[in-house]
């Protein structure tokens, strides 16, 4: 800066120099340590752009599928999910994410991408000792996105009539849901192994039976 002093200004820098562009880190900030890593388009606008770096340039940062971006100081992710967000070179040669509460001069905070739960619990089969599934539901668990459950038949020999197996998975989708939303009784088979698979081809298709297995 300059200051006036007896008549004539004082500069505290060298007044030789020329002002030269401000340029951020040529490696793109990460993400926090021990979450999952957000993607970013800095390869492409290094393709795109001598300056990609520069003061003002900007960079993309997306999170995983499955997982949303943890914003500071909100607290519904799921209800309202953002998965995308800027990074912007700054006047003091840092890369600060574009947010109303992270700015110049604050030290710039990196948001975490985090996994999606599925809201409800996987669908709970009857205590009846012919079934078990992998999974105890615990108030306050966390059900994060690919969580996998695995429902099968106790007894030996015994399945499902709709397709004759005798276990079936449910898994966390990115939306937040289990694929599984009923899992069917299990009855005795006929046969203690399933049907062999239909056969390849287009159109080919097992239609499986309690009383016969037809192939298509």
């Amino acid at each position: 800066g300059a200051t006036c002093r007896n008549w004539t200004w004082e500069f505290d820098f060298d007044r030789q120099l020329d002002c030269t562009t401000v340029y951020c880190d040529l490696e793109p900030p990460a993400s926090p340590l021990n979450t999952t890593e957000a993607s970013h388009n800095a390869d492409i606008a290094k393709k795109d752009d001598p300056d990609w770096n520069s003061y003002g340039r900007t960079l993309n940062y997306t999170c995983p599928e499955g997982h949303v971006l943890d914003v500071p100081d909100k607290f519904d992710e799921q209800e309202d999910p953002q998965v995308e967000f800027q990074v912007q070179c700054d006047q003091d040669r840092y890369w600060r994410p574009l947010f109303p509460g992270n700015q110049f001069p604050d030290n710039p905070i990196i948001p975490a991408c985090i996994s999606i739960n599925c809201t409800r619990p996987p669908f709970q089969i009857a205590a009846d000792g012919l079934a078990r599934m992998n999974w105890t539901e615990v108030k306050g668990n966390p059900r994060p996105y690919a969580t996998l459950v695995k429902y099968e038949c106790s007894k030996d020999g015994w399945g499902y009539a709709e397709d004759g197996l005798n276990s079936t998975i449910s898994v966390c989708q990115h939306d937040g849901t289990w694929n599984v939303t009923e899992v069917p009784v299990c009855v005795k088979l006929p046969c203690v192994d399933a049907p062999p698979p239909a056969p390849d081809g287009p159109g080919a298709e097992r239609v499986y039976g309690l009383d016969g297995t037809r192939y298509r």
